[in-house]
């Protein structure tokens, strides 16, 4: 479980990173909030691999909630609005 929250850690900051470098090139008029959404997610990220060093319980069912959440909010909430303006 260790590993698999690293590297949703670093997919988290990558794909993040990458989104918000696409956004800014086209100018996307709210990407400020959006960054700030990205941030809050990345911190949730962070969140659960701190829980899961601190106590080593199998976080499985908070990680695939908040896996849920993120496409369920985020991916087809958030990352929608901006494709009419790309």
């Amino acid at each position: 479980m260790g590993k698999i929250l690293d590297g949703l850690v670093y997919y988290t900051e990558e794909h993040f990173s990458y989104e918000e470098s696409m956004l800014r090139e086209r100018n996307y008029s709210r990407l400020i909030g959006h960054q700030l959404e990205h941030k809050r997610r990345t911190g949730q990220v962070v969140e659960l691999r701190e829980k899961y060093r601190k106590s080593a319980l199998a976080l499985t069912m908070e990680v695939m909630q908040f896996l849920k959440n993120w496409r369920a909010n985020h991916i087809m909430g958030q990352d929608r609005q901006y494709a009419a303006e790309l």
